[in-house]
C-alpha cells in the first residue's frame, strides 16, 4: 500500500486536478491510478483531498489543468500495456516548460550552457563563459574545449544560415573563461552578447595586469571592447549589452521583478526585454580612451541593477561589483592621460608607446595594487567579474529533474532524479565566474542584491567562485547561500590544485559536483507556472 510520501508531484497534480475539475470520488480516483505497476490507496487520496501536511517539507503542487486531466482520463483505457507513470509524465510534460543546465568538462576553466523550451517551440539557448586554462600550452585542453563547442553547436537550433545562441555571457577576460569564445563565434550567430562594462581605467588595469602585447587581440579588445567585437563578429552578433557595476548599498531592494506575462504561443530568441542606458559619462568624455563602439546602434549599456527578461517568464539578472571605481581619482586620470593618448596613437613610434606603457604600469601599480603586493595582482582583475542569476519569474512548481554525468572519455551516465532540487523546488542558477565573496562587504552586498524578491532563495544551483579558490570564499558562505547543488569547475589534480580543501569543506553539505577535464554535469527538468 502506497503512503502519501510515495506519490510523486506529477501524480499529486493530477489527483488534485481530478478532485477540482471533475469532483471524482476517492474510490474512483483510486481505480484510475491502480494497476499491476502501481497502487494508490483510499487513505492517500483522502489525505490529499484534505490537504494533510506532506512529509519532509514537501509542498503541494498546483492542480493539473482540466485539459491535462481530460488527456489522462482519455488515456487510461490504453494503460493495460503501458505503465501509468510513463503516460502521466508525458501528459504533464506536454503542458510544462523544459530547462537544461550543462557544465562542460574542460578542466581548469569554465564553459556552461543552458536551454529553455516548451514542447513544439524552439529552444532558447544561452552560454556563460567559454574557456580553459593554458589553451596555447596544452593541446589536449584545447581539443577538449573544441569538442564541447562542436557538441553544443550540433545541439543548437539553426536559423536559415547558422546555429544561433540567443544569449552569450562573458564574465571577465581571463583565458580560462574566454579562450574559446572566438572559436565559438566562428560557428554560431549570437543574438545578445552580455559582458561587464569596464571603465577606461579598468580596461587599462587588465592590460597592465596581463602584460598584454601592444597590437595583440587582447590589447585591441581592451582598448575598445564593443568596437573590437563588432568588427570581429562581422555581423554575427545581434547586439552587445554592457553591464554597469552596482555601487555598494545603492539598491537596498534589489532589481525590480516585472509582472509575469502571459505564456506566449512562440518562444523566440529576440524576445529579451531590458532597459537600455546611455554610455557612462567616462566614455562620453573620452576619458582615458573612449570605446567608440559604445555609440553603435546595436550596443547598449545596462543600468546598475537592471534585469533582462525573456517574455516576462524567465529572467537573467547580472551583478557587477563596482567597489573599485573610487580608486580612479581625477588626479590619477589627469596624470595618466597623456601616456594613454600616446599608447593609443598608432602613428606614435613603437619605443615611445612601450615607454608610455611602462609609465602606466608604474602609475597603476602605485594606485591599484594591494598594500602588501609588489604589483597589481589577478585578484584586482577578478573583482571585475560578472555574476549572473537565471530563473523563472513568478510562482512555479518543479515537476521533475534528472542529473547526468557527461564527459569525453566516458559515455553520458544518468545519475537519477535530483531529489534535492525536486523536494526544495529550487532550480534557479547562480553563476559567479571568478568573483569574490570573501570580505564582509562583498558578501553583504551580494546577498542584499539577490535576496529581495526571492532570487537567492530560488538559486538552488551554485557555480562556486573561481574554481573553489580559498581567497574568493569566506567562512560560513555555504550556510548563507545554502545551495542544493554546488559546482566546482576545476582540475583538482593539476596546479593550482583547485578547489581548496577549506572551500570543499564549506560546501560539503551542499551536494558538491566536480566538473573537470574528464567529467561534466548536466541537469534536465520540467516545471510549470502556477
Amino acid at each position: 500500500m502506497a503512503g502519501i510520501n510515495d506519490i510523486l508531484d506529477a501524480e499529486l497534480a493530477l489527483i488534485l486536478g481530478l478532485q477540482t475539475h471533475f469532483d471524482l470520488s476517492n474510490q474512483a480516483i483510486v481505480a484510475l491510478f491502480t494497476n499491476v505497476h502501481r497502487t494508490i490507496n483510499h487513505n492517500s487520496v483522502r489525505a490529499i483531498r484534505d490537504r494533510d501536511p506532506l512529509p519532509y517539507g514537501r509542498r503541494y503542487p498546483a492542480p493539473a489543468s482540466q485539459q491535462q486531466c481530460q488527456e489522462y482520463l482519455d488515456t487510461v483505457s490504453y494503460l493495460d500495456l503501458v505503465p501509468r507513470q510513463r503516460a502521466m509524465a508525458a501528459i504533464m510534460q506536454r503542458r510544462s516548460w523544459r530547462f537544461s543546465y550543462r557544465f562542460h568538462p574542460v578542466g581548469q576553466g569554465l564553459f556552461s550552457s543552458g536551454q529553455l523550451a516548451r514542447q513544439g517551440r524552439p529552444d532558447f539557448v544561452w552560454v556563460y563563459d567559454c574557456g580553459t586554462a593554458h589553451m596555447t600550452k596544452s593541446p589536449p585542453r584545447r581539443t577538449a574545449l573544441k569538442a564541447e563547442i562542436d557538441e553544443l553547436v550540433a545541439m543548437t537550433p539553426s536559423t536559415s544560415r547558422r546555429p544561433r545562441l540567443d544569449l552569450a555571457t562573458i564574465s571577465h577576460f581571463d583565458e580560462d573563461h574566454v579562450g574559446g569564445f572566438l572559436d565559438l563565434l566562428d560557428k554560431v550567430d549570437i543574438g545578445t552578447l552580455l559582458i561587464p562594462y569596464l571603465t577606461p581605467w579598468q580596461r587599462l588595469l587588465v592590460v597592465i595586469e596581463q602584460r598584454a602585447d601592444i597590437g595583440s587581440d587582447l590589447f585591441n579588445f581592451l582598448q575598445a571592447p564593443a568596437a573590437f567585437l563588432l568588427a570581429r563578429g562581422e555581423g554575427r552578433i545581434g547586439q552587445i549589452v554592457m553591464v554597469q557595476g552596482v555601487e555598494p548599498g545603492s539598491l537596498p531592494d534589489g532589481p525590480a521583478v516585472p509582472e509575469r506575462g502571459p505564456e506566449p504561443d512562440e518562444l523566440e530568441g529576440d524576445d529579451l526585454i531590458f532597459d537600455a542606458a546611455k554610455p557612462p559619462q567616462e566614455d562620453q568624455d573620452d576619458c582615458l580612451g573612449s570605446d567608440a563602439g559604445l555609440f553603435a546602434a546595436n550596443v547598449h549599456t545596462l543600468p546598475p541593477g537592471a534585469a533582462i527578461t525573456l517574455n516576462r517568464l524567465w529572467e537573467f539578472v547580472p551583478y557587477n561589483d563596482a567597489a573599485l571605481r573610487h580608486l580612479a581619482t581625477p588626479g590619477f586620470k589627469q596624470f595618466a592621460q597623456r601616456h594613454v593618448d600616446r599608447l593609443r596613437d598608432p602613428a606614435a613610434r613603437p619605443d615611445s608607446r612601450r615607454y608610455s606603457l611602462r609609465v602606466l604600469i608604474w602609475i597603476y601599480d602605485r594606485r591599484f595594487k594591494t598594500a602588501r603586493a609588489k604589483s597589481i595582482s589577478a585578484d584586482r582583475r577578478n573583482r571585475i567579474s560578472l555574476f549572473l542569476y537565471a530563473g523563472p519569474i513568478g510562482d512555479v512548481q518543479l515537476i521533475d529533474a534528472t542529473e547526468t554525468r557527461i564527459g569525453h572519455e566516458l559515455f553520458d551516465w544518468a545519475l537519477g532524479p535530483s531529489s534535492l532540487l525536486i523536494s526544495e523546488n529550487r532550480f534557479g542558477l547562480m553563476m559567479t565566474g571568478d568573483g569574490f565573496l570573501y570580505s564582509r562587504r562583498e558578501t553583504t552586498a551580494f546577498i542584499d542584491f539577490f535576496t529581495p524578491h526571492g532570487r537567492l532563495a530560488r538559486a538552488g544551483i551554485l557555480q562556486v567562485m573561481h574554481h573553489g579558490a580559498s581567497r574568493n570564499c569566506r567562512f560560513g558562505l555555504g550556510a548563507m547561500l545554502h545551495p542544493a547543488v554546488s559546482i566546482f569547475s576545476s582540475n583538482p589534480n593539476e596546479s593550482p590544485y583547485h578547489p581548496h580543501k577549506a572551500v570543499l569543506r564549506e560546501f560539503a553539505p551542499y551536494c558538491p559536483k566536480q566538473v573537470d577535464r574528464r567529467d561534466g554535469w548536466r541537469v534536465d527538468g520540467y516545471y510549470c507556472y502556477l
